[in-house]
Order: C-alpha cells, then sequence, then structure tokens
C-alpha cells in the first residue's frame, strides 16, 4: 500500500468533496485487499493435516496442537464387565495334524514303531483355500416303454444359460458393491484375487439391476409402511454422482421398543431412501416430546412420491 502524502490530501481538499471521496475509497479498497490477504494467508498456515486435506508431510517439526479434551473417570481399554469377544475353544475340529517323534532327542535312536500320547493341544482358526466351483447340470431324455413316447427332464429354475454364475456369486458382488460400497472395479479385484474369477463390470451392473428389481416389492410395503405411520423422520443430505449434485431423502419410521432407563437403543428403524436431482418439498413439522422415554421425535406428513 502506497502512502499518502500530506500535499496529496490537501491538494484533494481544495479540488473539492468528490476528489477527497476518491482518495478515501481508493484507500479503504486497499486495506480491504490487505484483510482478505492476510485472512488468506493466516488460515493456510493454521492448517495441517488433521484439519484438511493437506498431507502430514506438510505439518513440519513444530509444537503440535494439543488436545484440550479432559481425561475421563473410566480406565484405558476394556471396562469391567464388559463382554470380551475372543477365540473360542472348538471340541470338534476340522481337521486334525497330529506331530510326531519320529526319532529321540536325546540319543537319535528311530522312534517311529513307538506309541505315544498327546501331551498338549492347540488350534489355530484359518480361512481354507477357496475356489470357484463349476457344477454342471445334465437333463436326460426317456422313452416310455408303453406309450413310445420320449419324456426329458428339466433343468433347476436359476439354471438358464449355457454357462452362467451362480446365485452365490451374483449375490457376494451385489453385497460387495452395495451394502459394502466398494466400486466395481475394486470388486473385480477382490474376486479376481480370493476366487480366480474373472468378472466383468458389466456382469456386476446387470446383477445389482437385478436384485434391485426383484427387490422392488419390499421397497413398496417399507414406502406403505412410512406413508401409513403417523409419526416418522425425514431428513436430506447433498451427494456427488458423477459430475454432478443430487440430493438423498431419507424417511424413517422410529417406533419406541424400551421404557426409560432400560439401557438399550429405543429404536426400530424402517428406512427408505430416495436420490433426486430436486430437493425435495418442505413439509409441515410439528416438535412432540414423548416424556416416558425423554425422546423428541418430529411429526411429519409424507407425500405420496
Amino acid at each position: 500500500m502506497k502512502n499518502i502524502s500530506r500535499a496529496e490530501i490537501e491538494k484533494a481538499y481544495q479540488e473539492g468533496v468528490e476528489a477527497v471521496i476518491a482518495l478515501i475509497e481508493g484507500f479503504v479498497k486497499e486495506v480491504r485487499e490487505i484483510r482478505e490477504r492476510v485472512e488468506e494467508l493466516e488460515n493456510q498456515k493454521s492448517k495441517n493435516s488433521k484439519n484438511s486435506h493437506k498431507p502430514p508431510s506438510v505439518d513440519g517439526f513444530g509444537k503440535q496442537t494439543k488436545s484440550l479434551r479432559q481425561k475421563g473417570e473410566k480406565e484405558i481399554g476394556g471396562q469391567t464387565g464388559h463382554e470380551g469377544q475372543n477365540l473360542k475353544w472348538e471340541e470338534t475340529a476340522d481337521a486334525v495334524i497330529k506331530h510326531e517323534v519320529t526319532i529321540c532327542g536325546v540319543c537319535g535312536e528311530d522312534l517311529r514303531e513307538i506309541g505315544g500320547e498327546v501331551v498338549e493341544q492347540r488350534q489355530v482358526h484359518d480361512i481354507p483355500k477357496v475356489k470357484i466351483e463349476v457344477i454342471e447340470h445334465q437333463i436326460e431324455k426317456k422313452v416310455c416303454p408303453e406309450c413310445k413316447l420320449a419324456s426329458i427332464s428339466k433343468f433347476p429354475s436359476g439354471v438358464r444359460e449355457w454357462v452362467e454364475y451362480g446365485e452365490k456369486v451374483r449375490g457376494l458382488v451385489t453385497y460387495l458393491n452395495q451394502y459394502q460400497l466398494i466400486p466395481s472395479q475394486r470388486t473385480q479385484e477382490i474376486m479376481k484375487d480370493v476366487f480366480d474369477c474373472k468378472i466383468s463390470e458389466g456382469t456386476i451392473y446387470n446383477q445389482v439391476q437385478k436384485c434391485y428389481e426383484m427387490l422392488e416389492p419390499v421397497e413398496e410395503s417399507i414406502k406403505a409402511k412410512i406413508q401409513e405411520s403417523e409419526v416418522v423422520h425425514f431428513d436430506e443430505t447433498g451427494m456427488r454422482v458423477g459430475s454432478g449434485s443430487m440430493y438423498l431423502a431419507q424417511k424413517l419410521i422410529l417406533t419406541i421398543k424400551c421404557i426409560k432407563n432400560e439401557g438399550k437403543s429405543p429404536w426400530m428403524r424402517l428406512a427408505y431412501y430416495q436420490i433426486s436431482k430436486v430437493k425435495p418439498s418442505t413439509m409441515d413439522s410439528k416438535v412432540i416430546t414423548n416424556t416416558s422415554v425423554n425422546i423428541t421425535c418430529v411429526m411429519l406428513t409424507i407425500s405420496e412420491n
């Protein structure tokens, strides 16, 4: 910012009101630009890998910010009375490997013909080698000796093509792609790396579409239950789909299942999610409080769609 001399101020004063205003406006504009630049630099300095997308390498070796969180009364780790989860001994193992003593560890005598006893046991829980199982279905034709007519058996209802994936493969790729939210290409990688199954991205898409169509009766049932309910919850959020933005609307029944202080979750959820390019219309709402469980609910009117 350039300095304004006394002579420049006196000159503007002598030229009149407009000259003074122009001088002050120019000065204010420069001050505003400097403030914006200072704020931008301060924000850059305050950002690190913990509060922005920056990598940890930009944090440097300066003093790290200390958390303001107060130490709680409970000790770190599992709490007293908490039911832990660990591996349990199985009385019947799927396979038993016996490690026999073949030679004497002292003198080297051959002990393969000598009987022994089990002195210690250990179990290892592991995943067996998995691979795609190819099942061939065959139908046959028989000629009746009485009427001399031929009868042909039928394939199972799920076997429609000459070569196709079975219901377990189709169910697994749908589960990985839709429930676990794994992208289709990574789903392909999992199927190849784990099962040596080279499934195409198009097959994954077609199976997801087929599952969507099969679940239509379930979707209609959920929508009907929500429309019949007097107390529901409605929410929405923005989300990225491809290169654009869309809205994800949630309509949810919250059914009270337990009484106050029972220590369990009081909700049974029946949810319906809907993606739309248009923001859902605002609905009339009335906040009510059920004092018996000390929970605030929202009363909503659900539209037909």
